[in-house]
């Protein structure tokens, strides 16, 4: 994963979140009733859950290829990429209207941050545990939930962006060999990587005048190969979650 990359990435992750702190008060306060749009609160928050809907395969992990005497065979590896289905995925999301085009329609900035439950078996004989997924998306807003001055009832959403993921999240996994000149040497698995993502959602409000939404969010990452010893194989991480969302400011 290239370093200048990751640096942007947790730097613009690192002030959203402080922004959100600072004026997360605020808006929760802040009502429809009798807003003017200079007064319409521009931060949204919600959680979700998925319920064996989140479906994740990491980048590939390099595991050295010993022969027969079980000397390693310089250069190859036997590549591993971890599968799985979460039990339970938790969601909370910090929205941010950074353009108004109307009383429907608005773009947004939301960081939808997102822990998996699971276990996972490596191959160096230890467990891993969870997945964490920190997207940043830009977001096209109709309807319900796009402004507080809306008075739709219903309402959907596309977005696009980009998401930081570690899987498995916890993780001990790690592997020791010797070179060609007989050194020992130690390789750690590296769970984490960033690939493009894009989203979908239909929102509602419902009769007891709460604001729900579907949402479904798909990411493809960036191929990967890895040099084995009778091929090169080309892997590529992927990720599906289908959530169900509460609004909670809204």
């Amino acid at each position: 994963m290239n370093g200048k990359t990751t640096s942007l990435y947790r730097i613009l992750l690192t002030a959203m979140v402080l922004i959100s702190l600072h004026n997360s008060l605020k808006a929760q306060t802040d009502s429809l009733a009798g807003s003017s749009y200079s007064d319409d609160p521009r931060w949204y928050f919600s959680f979700g859950i998925s319920a064996y809907s989140d479906y994740i395969s990491g980048r590939p992990t390099q595991v050295p290829v010993y022969d027969s005497i079980h000397e390693y065979k310089s250069g190859y590896f036997a590549p591993h990429q971890y599968r799985n289905f979460n039990l339970f995925t938790f969601t909370y999301a910090i929205r941010y209207n950074i353009y108004r085009i109307n009383d429907d329609h608005s773009i947004s900035l939301n960081m939808p941050v997102a822990l998996g439950l699971n276990s996972v078996l490596c191959d160096d004989g230890s467990r891993g545990y969870l997945s964490l997924s920190v997207p940043l998306m830009f977001e096209f807003n109709s309807g319900a939930a796009s402004n507080f001055s809306t008075l739709k009832w219903k309402g959907w959403m596309v977005g696009a962006g980009a998401e930081f993921n570690i899987f498995p999240l916890i993780s001990k996994e790690q592997y020791s060999y010797r070179d060609a000149s007989f050194n020992t040497k130690t390789i750690k698995a590296d769970h984490k990587w960033i690939q493009p993502a894009v989203e979908i959602a239909y929102r509602w409000i419902n009769t007891d005048q709460n604001t729900r939404e579907v949402n479904l969010k798909l990411g493809y990452g960036f191929s990967e190969q890895v040099t084995e010893v009778d091929k090169v194989s080309t892997y590529q991480p992927l990720t599906a979650k289908l959530t169900y969302i509460f609004f909670i400011n809204y």
